[in-house]
């Protein structure tokens, strides 16, 4: 018998007393006292006890559906830490001449917590898998996160991170072409302002490519968006620029590094813009981005030929 059971039979045992002592006879006052005192007593041991929080169970009892166990679990987490994850999985059939291939990939393991210590500082970290790019598993972001928007719209960021040139939106399977020249994985610092759906940051990170032997903290990522938000319709648009876009992570491994070897260096800092637009429309969404280098791409001292501008 549980406890919760054998309160509310200990009740029902004193009311039959309660009930036949009156049949009986006349019941004293200090009798009746003492009685009432148990009474409280017990009530307020029963009302204790289904107060009491229950410990989280990885089985759900009978008639608990997925949430209410998903619930009970969170109930014994520390308070403010989240957790996420994301599995993707591409199959793909090519026809040529002379050929076909067809593969079946796991593109994506994403497993990812959040943890926000109090109002002003939280911390993020993402773990990455994708078959055939790395093994077995990357920390992909790792985030300190210094502000709170809503008090105050000034914030601070430190750790790896995508720095932000570029919005590099897609609904493809395959990155466009723009994630191949804009998106850089860095370890960064950046200062960032947030308010009325206005956004600005700068951020300063020692990028894989050296200019003119300098291995330095160099490379500036500057970058403005703007958001309007209605109902069942939204437009977002912003700009970025970049100091040496050949730290994009694409650019350093397919140009410099397989093309000129590991030791290749950039004579001069190859700037980049970008520039993006997203609107949406109910269940449509339009989406444009634009990015260039501003001049040619030389590495150790000469003209590779390659120009990003068209």
């Amino acid at each position: 018998m549980s406890k919760t059971t054998g309160l509310l039979a200990g009740l029902m045992v004193l009311g039959a007393v309660s009930g036949a002592s009156a049949q009986e006879g006349t019941v004293s006052k200090r009798e009746f006292d003492a009685l009432q005192a148990k009474v409280e007593q017990l009530t307020a041991l029963l009302e204790a006890q289904q107060q009491k929080p229950q410990p989280p169970t990885m089985m759900a009892e009978k008639g608990q559906n997925v949430d209410e166990k998903i619930e009970a679990m969170a109930a014994g987490l520390p308070e403010g830490l989240e957790f996420g994850a994301v599995v993707e999985v591409e199959g793909g059939y090519t026809s040529r001449d002379s050929e076909d291939e067809s593969d079946i990939t796991l593109a994506t393991v994403e497993l990812s917590a959040g943890w926000q210590l109090d109002d002003w500082l939280r911390a993020d970290l993402v773990f990455l898998y994708e078959e055939d790019d790395t093994d077995p598993m990357d920390v992909d972001q790792a985030i300190i996160t210094l502000g709170n928007t809503d008090e105050f719209p000034l914030f601070l960021q430190v750790g790896k991170m995508y720095v932000p040139f570029g919005n590099l939106d897609s609904f493809f399977i395959t990155d466009p072409v723009v994630v191949d020249l804009a998106e850089a994985q860095e370890t960064a610092g950046l200062i960032g302002f947030e308010k009325g759906g206005f956004s600005a940051s700068l951020s300063a990170f020692n990028g894989d490519v050296e200019t003119s032997g300098e291995n330095q903290i160099e490379n500036l990522v500057a970058a403005a968006s703007y958001g309007i938000e209605r109902e069942n319709a939204s437009l977002h648009f912003g700009a970025a620029w970049i100091r040496n876009i050949m730290d994009s992570d694409s650019l350093t491994e397919d140009v410099l590094e397989d093309v000129y070897g590991d030791d290749a260096e950039s004579a001069d800092d190859t700037g980049g813009f970008d520039a993006w637009a997203t609107a949406a429309a109910g269940p449509a969404t339009f989406i444009v981005e634009y990015v260039t280098a501003l001049d040619e791409i030389d590495v150790d001292g000469e003209n590779t030929g390659l120009n990003l501008n068209p």
